[in-house]
């Protein structure tokens, strides 16, 4: 998309979770909207921990030291770039 680089990291997920709404099955989406807040911030928490560990062995795996993998990890996740 042109210009998509330009846009702001909240736009940016804006658009992407309105593209996976429009991937999913209706009862999937239904489901979604059915999920009480708690198991809604409990799944995301869980998500951020793995993406995070993901971000650190791909580090490892780059040279990076333990303590710069976490760090690197840490910093990708916070980016709002």
């Amino acid at each position: 998309m042109l210009g998509y680089e330009q846009l702001p990291a909240t736009e940016k997920v804006r658009r992407a979770v309105r593209a996976a709404w429009f991937e999913m099955p209706q009862a999937w989406v239904d489901a979604l909207r059915q999920m009480p807040s708690d198991v809604k911030l409990t799944n995301a928490n869980g998500l951020w921990r793995q993406a995070r560990e993901m971000l650190y062995f791909q580090g490892l795996e780059h040279g990076l030291s333990e303590r710069e993998a976490w760090q690197a990890a840490v910093q990708r996740l916070l980016n709002n770039d």
